[in-house]
């Protein structure tokens, strides 16, 4: 979509934008049309709402065997490797400077 959206791809948007489907550029065109459009904005509050509640209308349903401790491996796996080229914080406290080196040093 351009950066400028229309009226009616805003309104044809909306149900997306609703369930967080648009992509980053989607979205802010979105955005800019509801910031001047008070009918796209209560149908976005509208359709929001109703996103809201659908999850909460389900039924819990629990996973079947296995499958937790796959999805499990499978996020740890994507943790271990986000962190591989990471550089871990100091967690240890610097050494200390005895008295002696810090006096010799300001008398240089």
């Amino acid at each position: 979509m351009s950066a400028a959206m229309d009226h009616q791809d805003a309104r044809e948007s909306l149900a997306l934008a609703a369930l967080d489907a648009l992509s980053p550029g989607e979205r802010a065109a979105l955005e800019a049309h509801v910031a001047g459009c008070a009918e796209c904005a209560r149908e976005l509050a509208a359709l929001r709402d109703a996103a809201a509640g659908v999850g909460g209308a389900l039924p819990p349903v629990a996973m079947a065997a296995g499958r937790n401790e796959r999805v499990r491996a499978r996020l740890m796996a994507r943790a271990r490797a986000d962190r591989a080229g990471m550089v871990p914080i100091r967690t240890s406290a610097p050494p200390r400077i005895s008295r002696t080196r810090m006096l010799a040093a300001a008398a240089v």
